[in-house]
């Protein structure tokens, strides 16, 4: 009897192993693992923003910047995030700003300069190109206009049949890069107004503006930091 359940028990024991080894595995649905996957990428991380609308050439100070939650894909390749240096805050303090950066925009390592001494080529923005045209005080708002100014371009078109003078504009919001050789903001007026205004524009741009300037005559008017809508 006993030699009997002995042989049973066997039996019964290799049976279940049988079945374990050849039964057929639950696999996870590939949709599962992808659906896991992008479960675990962040959708938000905390990045280094701008406080307010700073143009190129601020120097950057503790009240210009702060951490904020953002999208992923509206962070820029670089941008300073918590997660990589906590003291991006800090390190940034003094630091020049090299573009404009509005208000609530990401801040990236690339958008700054160390010194305030920086090229004029690390000014110029992707696909532009600086120009530089002559003016004067009477033709470029008394001579006041800085570098960080946005301006419009006109050209002067004086004769005709009527003998009427014409203003033809061939620059809408051009960034002034430089004023003669001053690249910096500065809220002093010059002992002497700039002869040159570099400006910042596209190829097309600079086609246009190149033509005029050849032919004499152009005018610079200065726009506000902000655009008011016409009552």
């Amino acid at each position: 009897m006993r030699l009997f359940l002995a042989v049973l028990a066997l039996v019964s024991g290799g049976a279940a192993l049988w079945l374990w080894v050849g039964a057929p595995k639950v696999q996870t649905p590939v949709s599962q693992v992808i659906q896991q996957a992008a479960e675990d990428v962040p959708v938000s991380v905390v990045a280094l923003v701008a406080t307010r609308s700073l143009p190129a050439g601020t120097r950057v100070t503790e009240t210009d910047l702060e951490w904020a939650n953002l999208p992923v894909r509206s962070v820029p390749s670089g941008a300073a995030l918590q997660a990589l240096i906590p003291d991006a805050e800090a390190r940034m303090v003094g630091m020049v700003l090299l573009r404009d950066v509005e208000q609530g925009d990401a801040i990236s390592w690339g958008d700054m300069a160390t010194t305030a001494t920086t090229r004029l080529s690390e000014r110029i923005s992707e696909n532009m190109v600086a120009f530089a045209i002559v003016v004067s005080e009477a033709t470029a708002v008394g001579g006041l206009v800085r570098p960080g100014d946005r301006v419009d371009v006109f050209q002067v078109q004086r004769g005709g049949p009527a003998t009427e003078t014409t203003f033809i504009n061939i620059g809408q919001d051009l960034r002034v890069l430089a004023a003669d050789q001053t690249i910096q903001p500065s809220s002093d007026v010059p002992a002497i107004p700039p002869r040159t205004l570099t400006l910042e524009v596209d190829m097309a741009q600079l086609e246009r503006l190149g033509r005029a300037q050849a032919e004499g005559g152009l005018l610079v008017t200065l726009k506000p930091k902000v655009d008011l809508p016409r009552p």
